[in-house]
């Protein structure tokens, strides 16, 4: 009840000071210039309860704002805990990985990391290098059985040196050698290097040479060697008819003889009796096409191109049809300026719709500037000399095989 008694006089006071201020500010006088909605008394005291008003909420913003303060430096230090406890866990985890590495022995080091490495000769051959260093030879047929088993080509060719550069090779070296050449010379690893084959007649030669007859029978050796000269005639004659010689950037060629680059090299790798047979074949092959390559004519090609010199003559170009009715001509330059140069270039892919027939390109600076044509069907004397070069090494070759 005296709550209750409090609240209705603290609202009739209330009630009573609004009246008398609704009063008093109802009898100053009105203005032109502006409009008074509180006396300055209420003004007054409205000011002084905003300003306690405000201390107090700015008392509460700077606690709160130490608080946040004190939170954000907690959290840093909880953050920096983490990364040094995950720093300390990434070293553990090295270290743990280096040890467990550590705690395998050489051989099984070495057979654990081939299949993680990108594939190459090298890699293959540094880890037989070491399998053989090590002496022990059931690791050593391991290592062949994981390279086989990975059926790459880089990694068996590098094996297969690694074990051909052994002075004396042993059974064990002989079985290793079986291991990986056979996946070559049966196609399950398809060679796609023209150098392996002789590689796998040397290893074939090695391995037979110190593999015990009584381990792999006559009947078996000479259907491998039937193989390798079946499989090295069919390599040959893709590389004839593919590609007999491979063009280059910036105008070099690079010779890609079937017989300098495989027949022969296959047939010097056979020094084993066991492969005779094959090796006086090989050598019929070899001699009959180094005297076929010798012997060769070559024709007097016809360089000329009629339909387009037409063509030319028509459009008011009588140089260039004269060059394209040339049949020795196979290049012109032509200082021109440049719409003139822009007539032919239109001339030449627009009206003669001659593409692949002629290359047209301009050249030089300035007034050094000109058009250079060429007819795309003529042999460049770089090619023409690396023939040349050819004929004379298969001379040579025949002259050592006679």
């Amino acid at each position: 009840m005296a709550s209750k008694a409090a609240a209705l006089k603290t609202s009739t006071n209330a009630a009573k000071r609004k009246a008398d201020d609704d009063a008093e500010l109802s009898s100053t006088k009105k203005l032109k210039s502006h409009k008074r909605t509180m006396t300055m008394e209420q003004a007054k005291q409205l000011l002084a309860e905003d300003e306690a008003k405000r201390k107090v909420q700015n008392k509460i913003i700077r606690n709160k704002q130490k608080e946040i303060r004190e939170l954000k430096k907690k959290l840093k230090e909880a953050e920096d805990c983490v990364k040094k406890a995950k720093a300390a866990n990434d070293a553990m985890d090295s270290h743990y990985v280096e040890a467990e590495m550590m705690a395998l022995s050489d051989s099984e080091i070495i057979i654990s990391m081939i299949p993680y490495k990108s594939p190459s000769e090298k890699i293959a051959r540094n880890a037989m290098d070491d399998m053989l260093s090590l002496g022990n030879d059931a690791d050593i047929i391991k290592l062949a059985g994981c390279i086989r088993d990975l059926g790459k080509e880089s990694l068996l060719l590098g094996a297969l040196k690694s074990l051909l550069a052994v002075e004396q090779p042993s059974s064990i070296h002989a079985k290793t050698l079986r291991i990986l050449y056979i996946p070559l010379l049966q196609g399950e690893v398809k060679p796609t290097d023209r150098k392996t084959w002789p590689v796998i007649a040397s290893a074939m030669t090695h391995g037979v040479s110190a593999l015990p007859a009584d381990l792999v029978d006559a009947d078996s050796r000479s259907k491998e060697y039937e193989l390798l000269y079946d499989t090295v005639l069919q390599n040959a004659k893709l590389m004839k008819e593919d590609s007999p010689l491979l063009c280059g950037n910036y105008n070099s060629y690079r010779d890609n003889c079937p017989i300098i680059d495989l027949l022969h090299p296959t047939y010097e790798a056979i020094t084993h009796e066991s492969g005779n047979a094959i090796k006086a074949k090989l050598k019929a092959v070899i001699k009959e096409g180094l005297t076929e390559s010798i012997n060769e004519v070559q024709s007097v090609p016809d360089h000329s191109m009629p339909t387009e010199a037409e063509i030319a003559g028509k459009n008011g170009f009588p140089d260039i049809q004269r060059f394209l009715l040339s049949p020795t001509e196979t290049s012109i330059r032509l200082n021109l300026t440049k719409s003139g140069r822009m007539e032919v270039h239109r001339l030449i892919d627009n009206k003669m719709c001659s593409y692949g027939k002629l290359r047209h390109c301009s050249k030089g600076t300035g007034r050094d500037r000109c058009l250079v044509v060429t007819k795309s069907c003529a042999e460049p004397p770089e090619m023409i000399k690396t023939k040349e070069e050819r004929k004379q090494k298969h001379k040579e070759m025949l002259d050592k095989m006679e």
